[in-house]
């Protein structure tokens, strides 16, 4: 027996110091040639390949992502969407290992590990996107450092979250709203009864680190555009709810309300089939309690049935309909484990300080945003393991006690379920391309840009006839402007901007500047206008302002395909 247990430790050992490791860092990489599409995953690679000669608000509001991006283009392939995927994705690797390093002396290896294995399936932004991960990655670094400083006592570290929080603002604005986590200071201070003095020395730590690296970045950004440009941005960025509502404050807690709110229906479904359970386990005689559990646990999958019925979620693993709901209710049991944590004085106070850090961070990783609980979904990486490892706590304290096995099944059944759905998302999604289920089996040969890619024939086939005249006509280097959802062109064929911004028809570029910056401009730029399912873009001041700079300026239709138009100034060929 002992020889066995022997092994079995060696084993394990394995398992937690080489092969869970390994396969974080591989299982985000996996599929990373899926999917071409020029508007957000190639927006972010046009802000970066042209970052220098960038300016506007959004140069400024996501200063630091944009850096990153820049240097990572300067490596080795840096300049193809493949290379720039693979370096972009490191970044969900390094998360999920540096989570799962953190958690694993904490809780069991292997709840750890499939905790991060659900945070990855759950990335569903393209990881190009780097405003996105850069904020995830520092704001985990900061949730770590505060957790350590605290614990530790150590102020360096403290001082370090800070400067990760401050370097978080850089890369974008919004990224304030994490300064929540102070409110973990007073609460650890509180809970380990310490006195008052002691606390402000700590928050005083951590908010001078954020001074240092703010100020750090701040100073960069002066340099380049001048002292007064950033405090500029702030004026620019808070008119632009005046064009795009879902940018408020208001609208964007009232989105994350109302999330949380739509799930309610199928939480509300479960909570009934939960009570209906103690009720029928209560009236059960004790000797038939085995069969009955056999029993539920049969009902379970028409549970699923139902919820698929009534499209709560679908096998469609190419659009986010397929993982929304289900990960909505993982949230739901993130912050029934985080407030069950934090009002049981039985747990730890480490423990304790780890809940209200996690539900701290699911309150403000959605803020800034105005894609309501979506960045929660792509945030995981403390919040799923730490959910897995309370339901484990649950399990076994609750596994003898009959009246609780409705909560553990259907607990189990959310569970299965998330990374069920996680996975084959995971395997099948990429954003933009085959979202209506079409087969991502053809390239675009003409481009060393988009080499190794695939993409469905459609959109293989538009590009290709796209790039070829942009070849044959020689446009690389001069200036243009897309309108429609096709930032990307300025990366895919290095081609400069014309005007202040690269995606034009976006609601957060205002209409008037477009109508003021195009009379201006001193070059004939070419113009792409991107035609999305072969429809030209819908009637809209902007679209008429772009109609009438084309016709005063003699412009001429020089080529079209079923996805893109191509505008040229007559006298120049």
């Amino acid at each position: 027996m002992g020889k066995q247990w022997s092994h079995l430790k060696k084993y394990n050992n394995i398992l937690e110091r080489y092969l869970f490791p390994l396969f974080l860092l591989i299982y985000p990489l996996l599929w990373m040639n899926q999917g071409i599409d020029v508007s957000d995953p190639m927006y972010s690679l046009t802000n970066f390949r042209f970052f220098p000669q960038m300016e506007g608000s959004w140069a400024l509001a996501t200063f630091l992502a944009n850096v990153a991006g820049w240097l990572l283009m300067k490596l080795p392939f840096g300049g193809t969407l493949l290379g720039m995927n693979f370096y972009t994705r490191l970044f969900i690797s390094a998360m999920a290992l540096l989570s799962y390093y953190f958690l694993k002396g904490k809780m069991p290896a292997w709840i750890a590990f499939a905790g991060e294995i659900i945070a990855v399936s759950f990335c569903w932004c393209p990881s190009t996107i780097l405003y996105n991960y850069l904020t995830y990655f520092l704001f985990l670094a900061v949730c770590i450092l505060l957790y350590r400083g605290l614990i530790w006592n150590r102020k360096s570290l403290l001082i370090g979250a800070g400067i990760c929080l401050g370097l978080n603002v850089m890369v974008r604005t919004p990224n304030i709203a994490e300064a929540l986590l102070i409110f973990a200071v007073f609460y650890y201070g509180k809970v380990s009864g310490e006195k008052t003095a002691e606390t402000w020395k700590r928050v005083g730590a951590c908010a001078g680190g954020f001074f240092l690296g703010f100020a750090a970045v701040f100073l960069a950004v002066c340099i380049q555009y001048g002292p007064g440009a950033y405090l500029g941005m702030f004026g620019t960025l808070a008119g632009y709810t005046s064009t795009d509502e879902s940018y408020s404050p208001f609208s964007m807690v009232t989105s994350i309300l109302a999330a949380y709110g739509g799930t309610l229906t199928w939480l509300m479904v479960i909570a009934v089939c939960i009570l209906a359970g103690w009720i029928f386990f209560h009236l059960l005689p004790p000797r038939l309690v085995k069969a009955g559990k056999v029993l539920y646990c049969l009902c379970i999958p028409v549970l699923i049935r139902l919820f698929w019925g009534k499209g709560m979620f679908t096998f469609t693993y190419y659009n986010y309909r397929s993982i929304y709901e289900w990960g909505m209710l993982f949230l739901y049991l993130t912050l029934l484990g985080c407030c069950i944590c934090l009002g049981n004085s039985l747990f730890f106070r480490r423990d304790r300080l780890l809940a209200f850090i996690i539900l701290l961070s699911v309150i403000a990783t959605p803020l800034g945003s105005n894609n309501d609980t979506m960045p929660n979904l792509n945030n995981l990486f403390l919040a799923a393991p730490f959910t897995l490892w309370m339901l484990g706590k649950f399990f076994r304290r609750k596994l003898h006690r009959t009246e609780a096995f409705p909560v553990m099944a259907l607990s189990a059944m959310i569970v299965g379920m998330v990374f069920f759905q996680g996975i084959g998302f995971r395997s099948r999604f990429a954003f933009g391309d085959g979202i209506y289920g079409e087969k991502r089996n053809a390239r675009v040969e003409n481009s060393a840009v988009l080499a190794g890619m695939r993409t469905q024939e459609g959109n293989a086939r538009n590009l290709s006839g796209l790039i070829g005249y942009a070849k044959e006509n020689g446009l690389q280097g001069r200036s243009l402007i897309t309108f429609g959802n096709a930032p990307g062109l300025h990366f895919l064929l290095d081609m400069p901007l014309s005007i202040s911004h690269a995606w034009p028809d976006l609601d957060t570029y205002p209409e008037g500047q477009m109508e003021e910056e195009l009379p201006a401009l001193q070059t004939e730029p070419v113009v792409i206008v991107y035609k999305e399912h072969g429809e030209l873009p819908a009637e809209s001041g902007k679209w008429n302002a772009l109609q009438l700079f084309l016709s005063e300026k003699e412009y001429i239709l020089d080529f079209e395909n079923e996805g893109y138009r191509v505008y040229t100034a007559g006298h120049i060929k």
